[in-house]
């Protein structure tokens, strides 16, 4: 959701979904690559079970 300013009194939350996002790394959130190439992650780290990180498939539409 994002908080919208409908003027200069009113302010209201739009929710929204991205469609067609690129690649999406649940281990430091960015986009564009995976778990398995993610360059911040620690080899430790890229071998979690799903689930296991802290950004999850509900970020994605």
């Amino acid at each position: 959701m994002i908080f919208v300013a409908v003027d200069s009194e009113k302010k209201v939350w739009v929710p929204f979904k991205y469609e067609n996002l690129p690649i999406f790394c649940f281990g430091c959130g960015r986009m564009g690559h995976g778990v398995k190439e993610c360059e911040v992650l620690s080899s430790v780290e890229k071998e979690r079970p799903d689930g296991d990180f802290s950004y999850f498939v509900a970020l994605k539409a």
